[in-house]
């Protein structure tokens, strides 16, 4: 394969292919994946109690979580029970912003990795199959495209 720019002549016995960022849409996927998926099970452990019910929703789910959470104390109450509930409700904010943060981190690198096209010039002789990711208004999907 030959890099492509826009205006080239395509030498005799190349063809001209598009793809997207298939590395960046797969790593998209596997971050924003593993966190929220780790976030379903931390919710589900917690039964879905004190805001952990919103981590089913991915990208907003984290940050609706955090504004959701409740502190079992007030200011009558302080003891060393609530100093105990307040570090563990700061451990799980910071998990909470970290997921979100991840989830949004893993859809950048999805939608840059669906927008970047490449065109490069292939070899009309060459065999092989590839794997070309699918996407468009309406339509995602993986193709297989093959020479033999």
């Amino acid at each position: 394969m030959i890099p492509y720019r826009d205006g080239q002549p395509i030498p005799p016995g190349y063809r001209l292919e598009s793809s997207g960022g298939g590395g960046l849409i797969a790593a998209g996927l596997v971050m924003g994946g593993a966190v929220y998926g780790a976030g379903l099970v931390i919710a589900a452990n917690a039964g879905f109690k004190n805001g952990t019910g919103w981590l089913v929703l991915p990208i907003v789910g984290p940050w609706a979580a955090i504004g959701a959470r409740k502190i079992p104390c007030t200011s009558e109450t302080v003891n060393l029970q609530c100093i105990d509930a307040a570090g563990d409700e700061l451990r799980a904010v910071a998990y909470l912003t970290a997921d979100g943060l991840f989830q949004a981190i893993g859809l950048t690198l999805l939608l840059a990795g669906g927008s970047a096209r490449q065109h490069q010039l292939v070899r009309n002789d060459i065999a092989g199959v590839r794997l070309l990711p699918r996407y468009g208004k309406n339509d995602l999907g993986l193709d297989v495209v093959g020479r033999f």
